[in-house]
């Protein structure tokens, strides 16, 4: 079986199954190793409190360093200090460097196993040093470095094996090197490797100095996490720092109640937009006080039809243009021309729906004692510029919250849709006040 079939399976069992199984693959210490890597970083930790440190102390000095990093920054800070002292000193020395790096940060992610070499090298001693590297370091690209441990350039391992023996790297490396800085979003890492399609990439210090490399696995890594956090946040629920069923449900309630509380008070403008409607007093002072409450109601029928489809508009607008900033599509310099063609998009999808709208309204609406065709005047109305401000509205949100440091991914569907409900109720209640209401309260 593949390690990853066995960490599948080692994750299905319950504590004491689990931990015979991991000690009965102590016979095979290299899939042992594979097995627990395969684990994330939670269920590592569960294996740890279940089969002790005694059992991984053969493990870890075998980890990559980003990959000892990422397990002892989920412990506790003692469990912390007792794996840190069990490790040997130099990797010892490598984790507690890394730690310091801000988490979500290059740095923070990057390992520090790589094959390093002079320019002034010859092929031939290029390949012993890769004989000589450590197995956790990728071999398949060796850096080319100076006395000062800047950064010079790449050779393949491909180019070496074919070169002579007594070629110079000077000869056979590639100068230009995308490298990127240790303290930067390792966002930047993800659209990096992606840009320039290669399989890992250095990182330096702001000296230029090689100080490690992000690998195409540790991005894929990053960018799993990302995607989940925007579609939890997409959903108004706070990012959540361990998988589903190992989450709690008082986490869970603490990471969506604030959201739902914010969307519930948010509901409360939609409420004082509705309390303007005319009631029973106003309807006191006309003549026909019947007339009025019977086409209150029946107007009132239509908002969760105009408001509804403002809110659908809207949530499709914010996905598109998160989605459009997360991959630097566009910029935050590219607003106005987003606004242009939403207000655009806005105004064409609301034409085309408020046509259905008034087919609705007009000859599917059954109230034969009111003048349907000014019902469905209001409808119409309503949805082109409803449509319009909510898909405008989903468009620059995103703008405006990237602006002010906070993720875009809030401005989705959740969010767009109460303010479009809101303002939605309002431009229906002013539509239908100037084409029914008024012309009836003056007569």
């Amino acid at each position: 079986m593949h390690p990853s079939d066995w960490a599948e399976l080692l994750t299905d069992l319950e504590g004491g199954e689990r931990e015979l199984l991991f000690r009965a693959l102590h016979e095979d210490l290299d899939l042992q190793l594979g097995v627990f890597r395969q684990l994330e970083s939670e269920a590592q930790v569960e294996l740890l409190r279940a089969v002790g440190y005694e059992a991984l102390t053969p493990l870890l000095p075998r980890l990559p360093s980003d990959e000892q990093t990422d397990f002892v920054a989920a412990l506790a800070e003692e469990e912390q200090r007792q794996i840190l002292s069990a490790l040997p000193p130099a990797d010892r020395a490598d984790v507690t460097r890394l730690l310091r790096y801000t988490d979500g940060t290059i740095g923070s992610c990057m390992q520090i196993e790589f094959v390093a070499v002079d320019q002034d090298d010859t092929a031939e001693l290029a390949l012993q040093r890769v004989r000589r590297a450590p197995r956790e370091a990728p071999v398949s690209v060796l850096y080319v470095l100076d006395d000062q441990r800047r950064l010079l350039g790449r050779v393949s391992l491909t180019k070496l094996v074919r070169a002579e023996s007594e070629t110079r790297l000077e000869e056979l490396f590639e100068p230009q090197v995308q490298a990127l800085q240790a303290d930067a979003p390792r966002e930047d890492a993800v659209r990096a490797l992606q840009k320039y399609d290669v399989v890992a990439l250095p990182v330096i210090n702001p000296f230029e100095q090689l100080i490690g490399i992000i690998t195409y696995d540790d991005v894929m890594d990053v960018m799993e996490e990302e995607a989940t956090e925007d579609a939890q946040m997409m959903g108004a629920v706070s990012p959540l720092e361990s998988s589903y069923l190992q989450t709690s449900i008082w986490t869970f309630a603490n990471k969506r109640g604030g959201w739902l509380t914010v969307l519930f008070f948010g509901q409360f403008l939609t409420l004082a937009v509705m309390s303007l409607f005319p009631d029973a007093r106003l309807a006191a002072t006309t003549a026909h006080p019947e007339h009025l409450l019977a086409t209150v109601t029946a107007l009132l029928m239509f908002i969760p039809l105009v408001v509804s489809a403002g809110g659908n508009c809207g949530s499709q607008s914010a996905t598109l243009i998160c989605r459009a900033l997360a991959t630097d599509d566009i910029t935050l310099r590219d607003w106005w021309r987003v606004a242009l063609r939403e207000l655009a998009m806005g105004m064409l999808l609301g034409t085309f729906v408020a046509g259905l709208g008034y087919f609705y309204a007009r000859y599917l609406f059954h109230q034969p004692e009111f003048r349907v065709q000014n019902y469905a005047l209001v409808v119409a109305l309503s949805l082109v510029g409803i449509m319009t401000f909510s898909n405008l509205l989903g468009g620059l949100l995103p703008f405006v919250l990237k602006r002010i440091g906070l993720d875009p991914a809030i401005a989705s569907t959740p969010l767009v849709a109460s303010l479009s409900d809101a303002t939605g109720t309002l431009i229906f209640y002013t539509v239908s006040w100037f084409v029914i209401l008024e012309p009836l309260l003056a007569g």
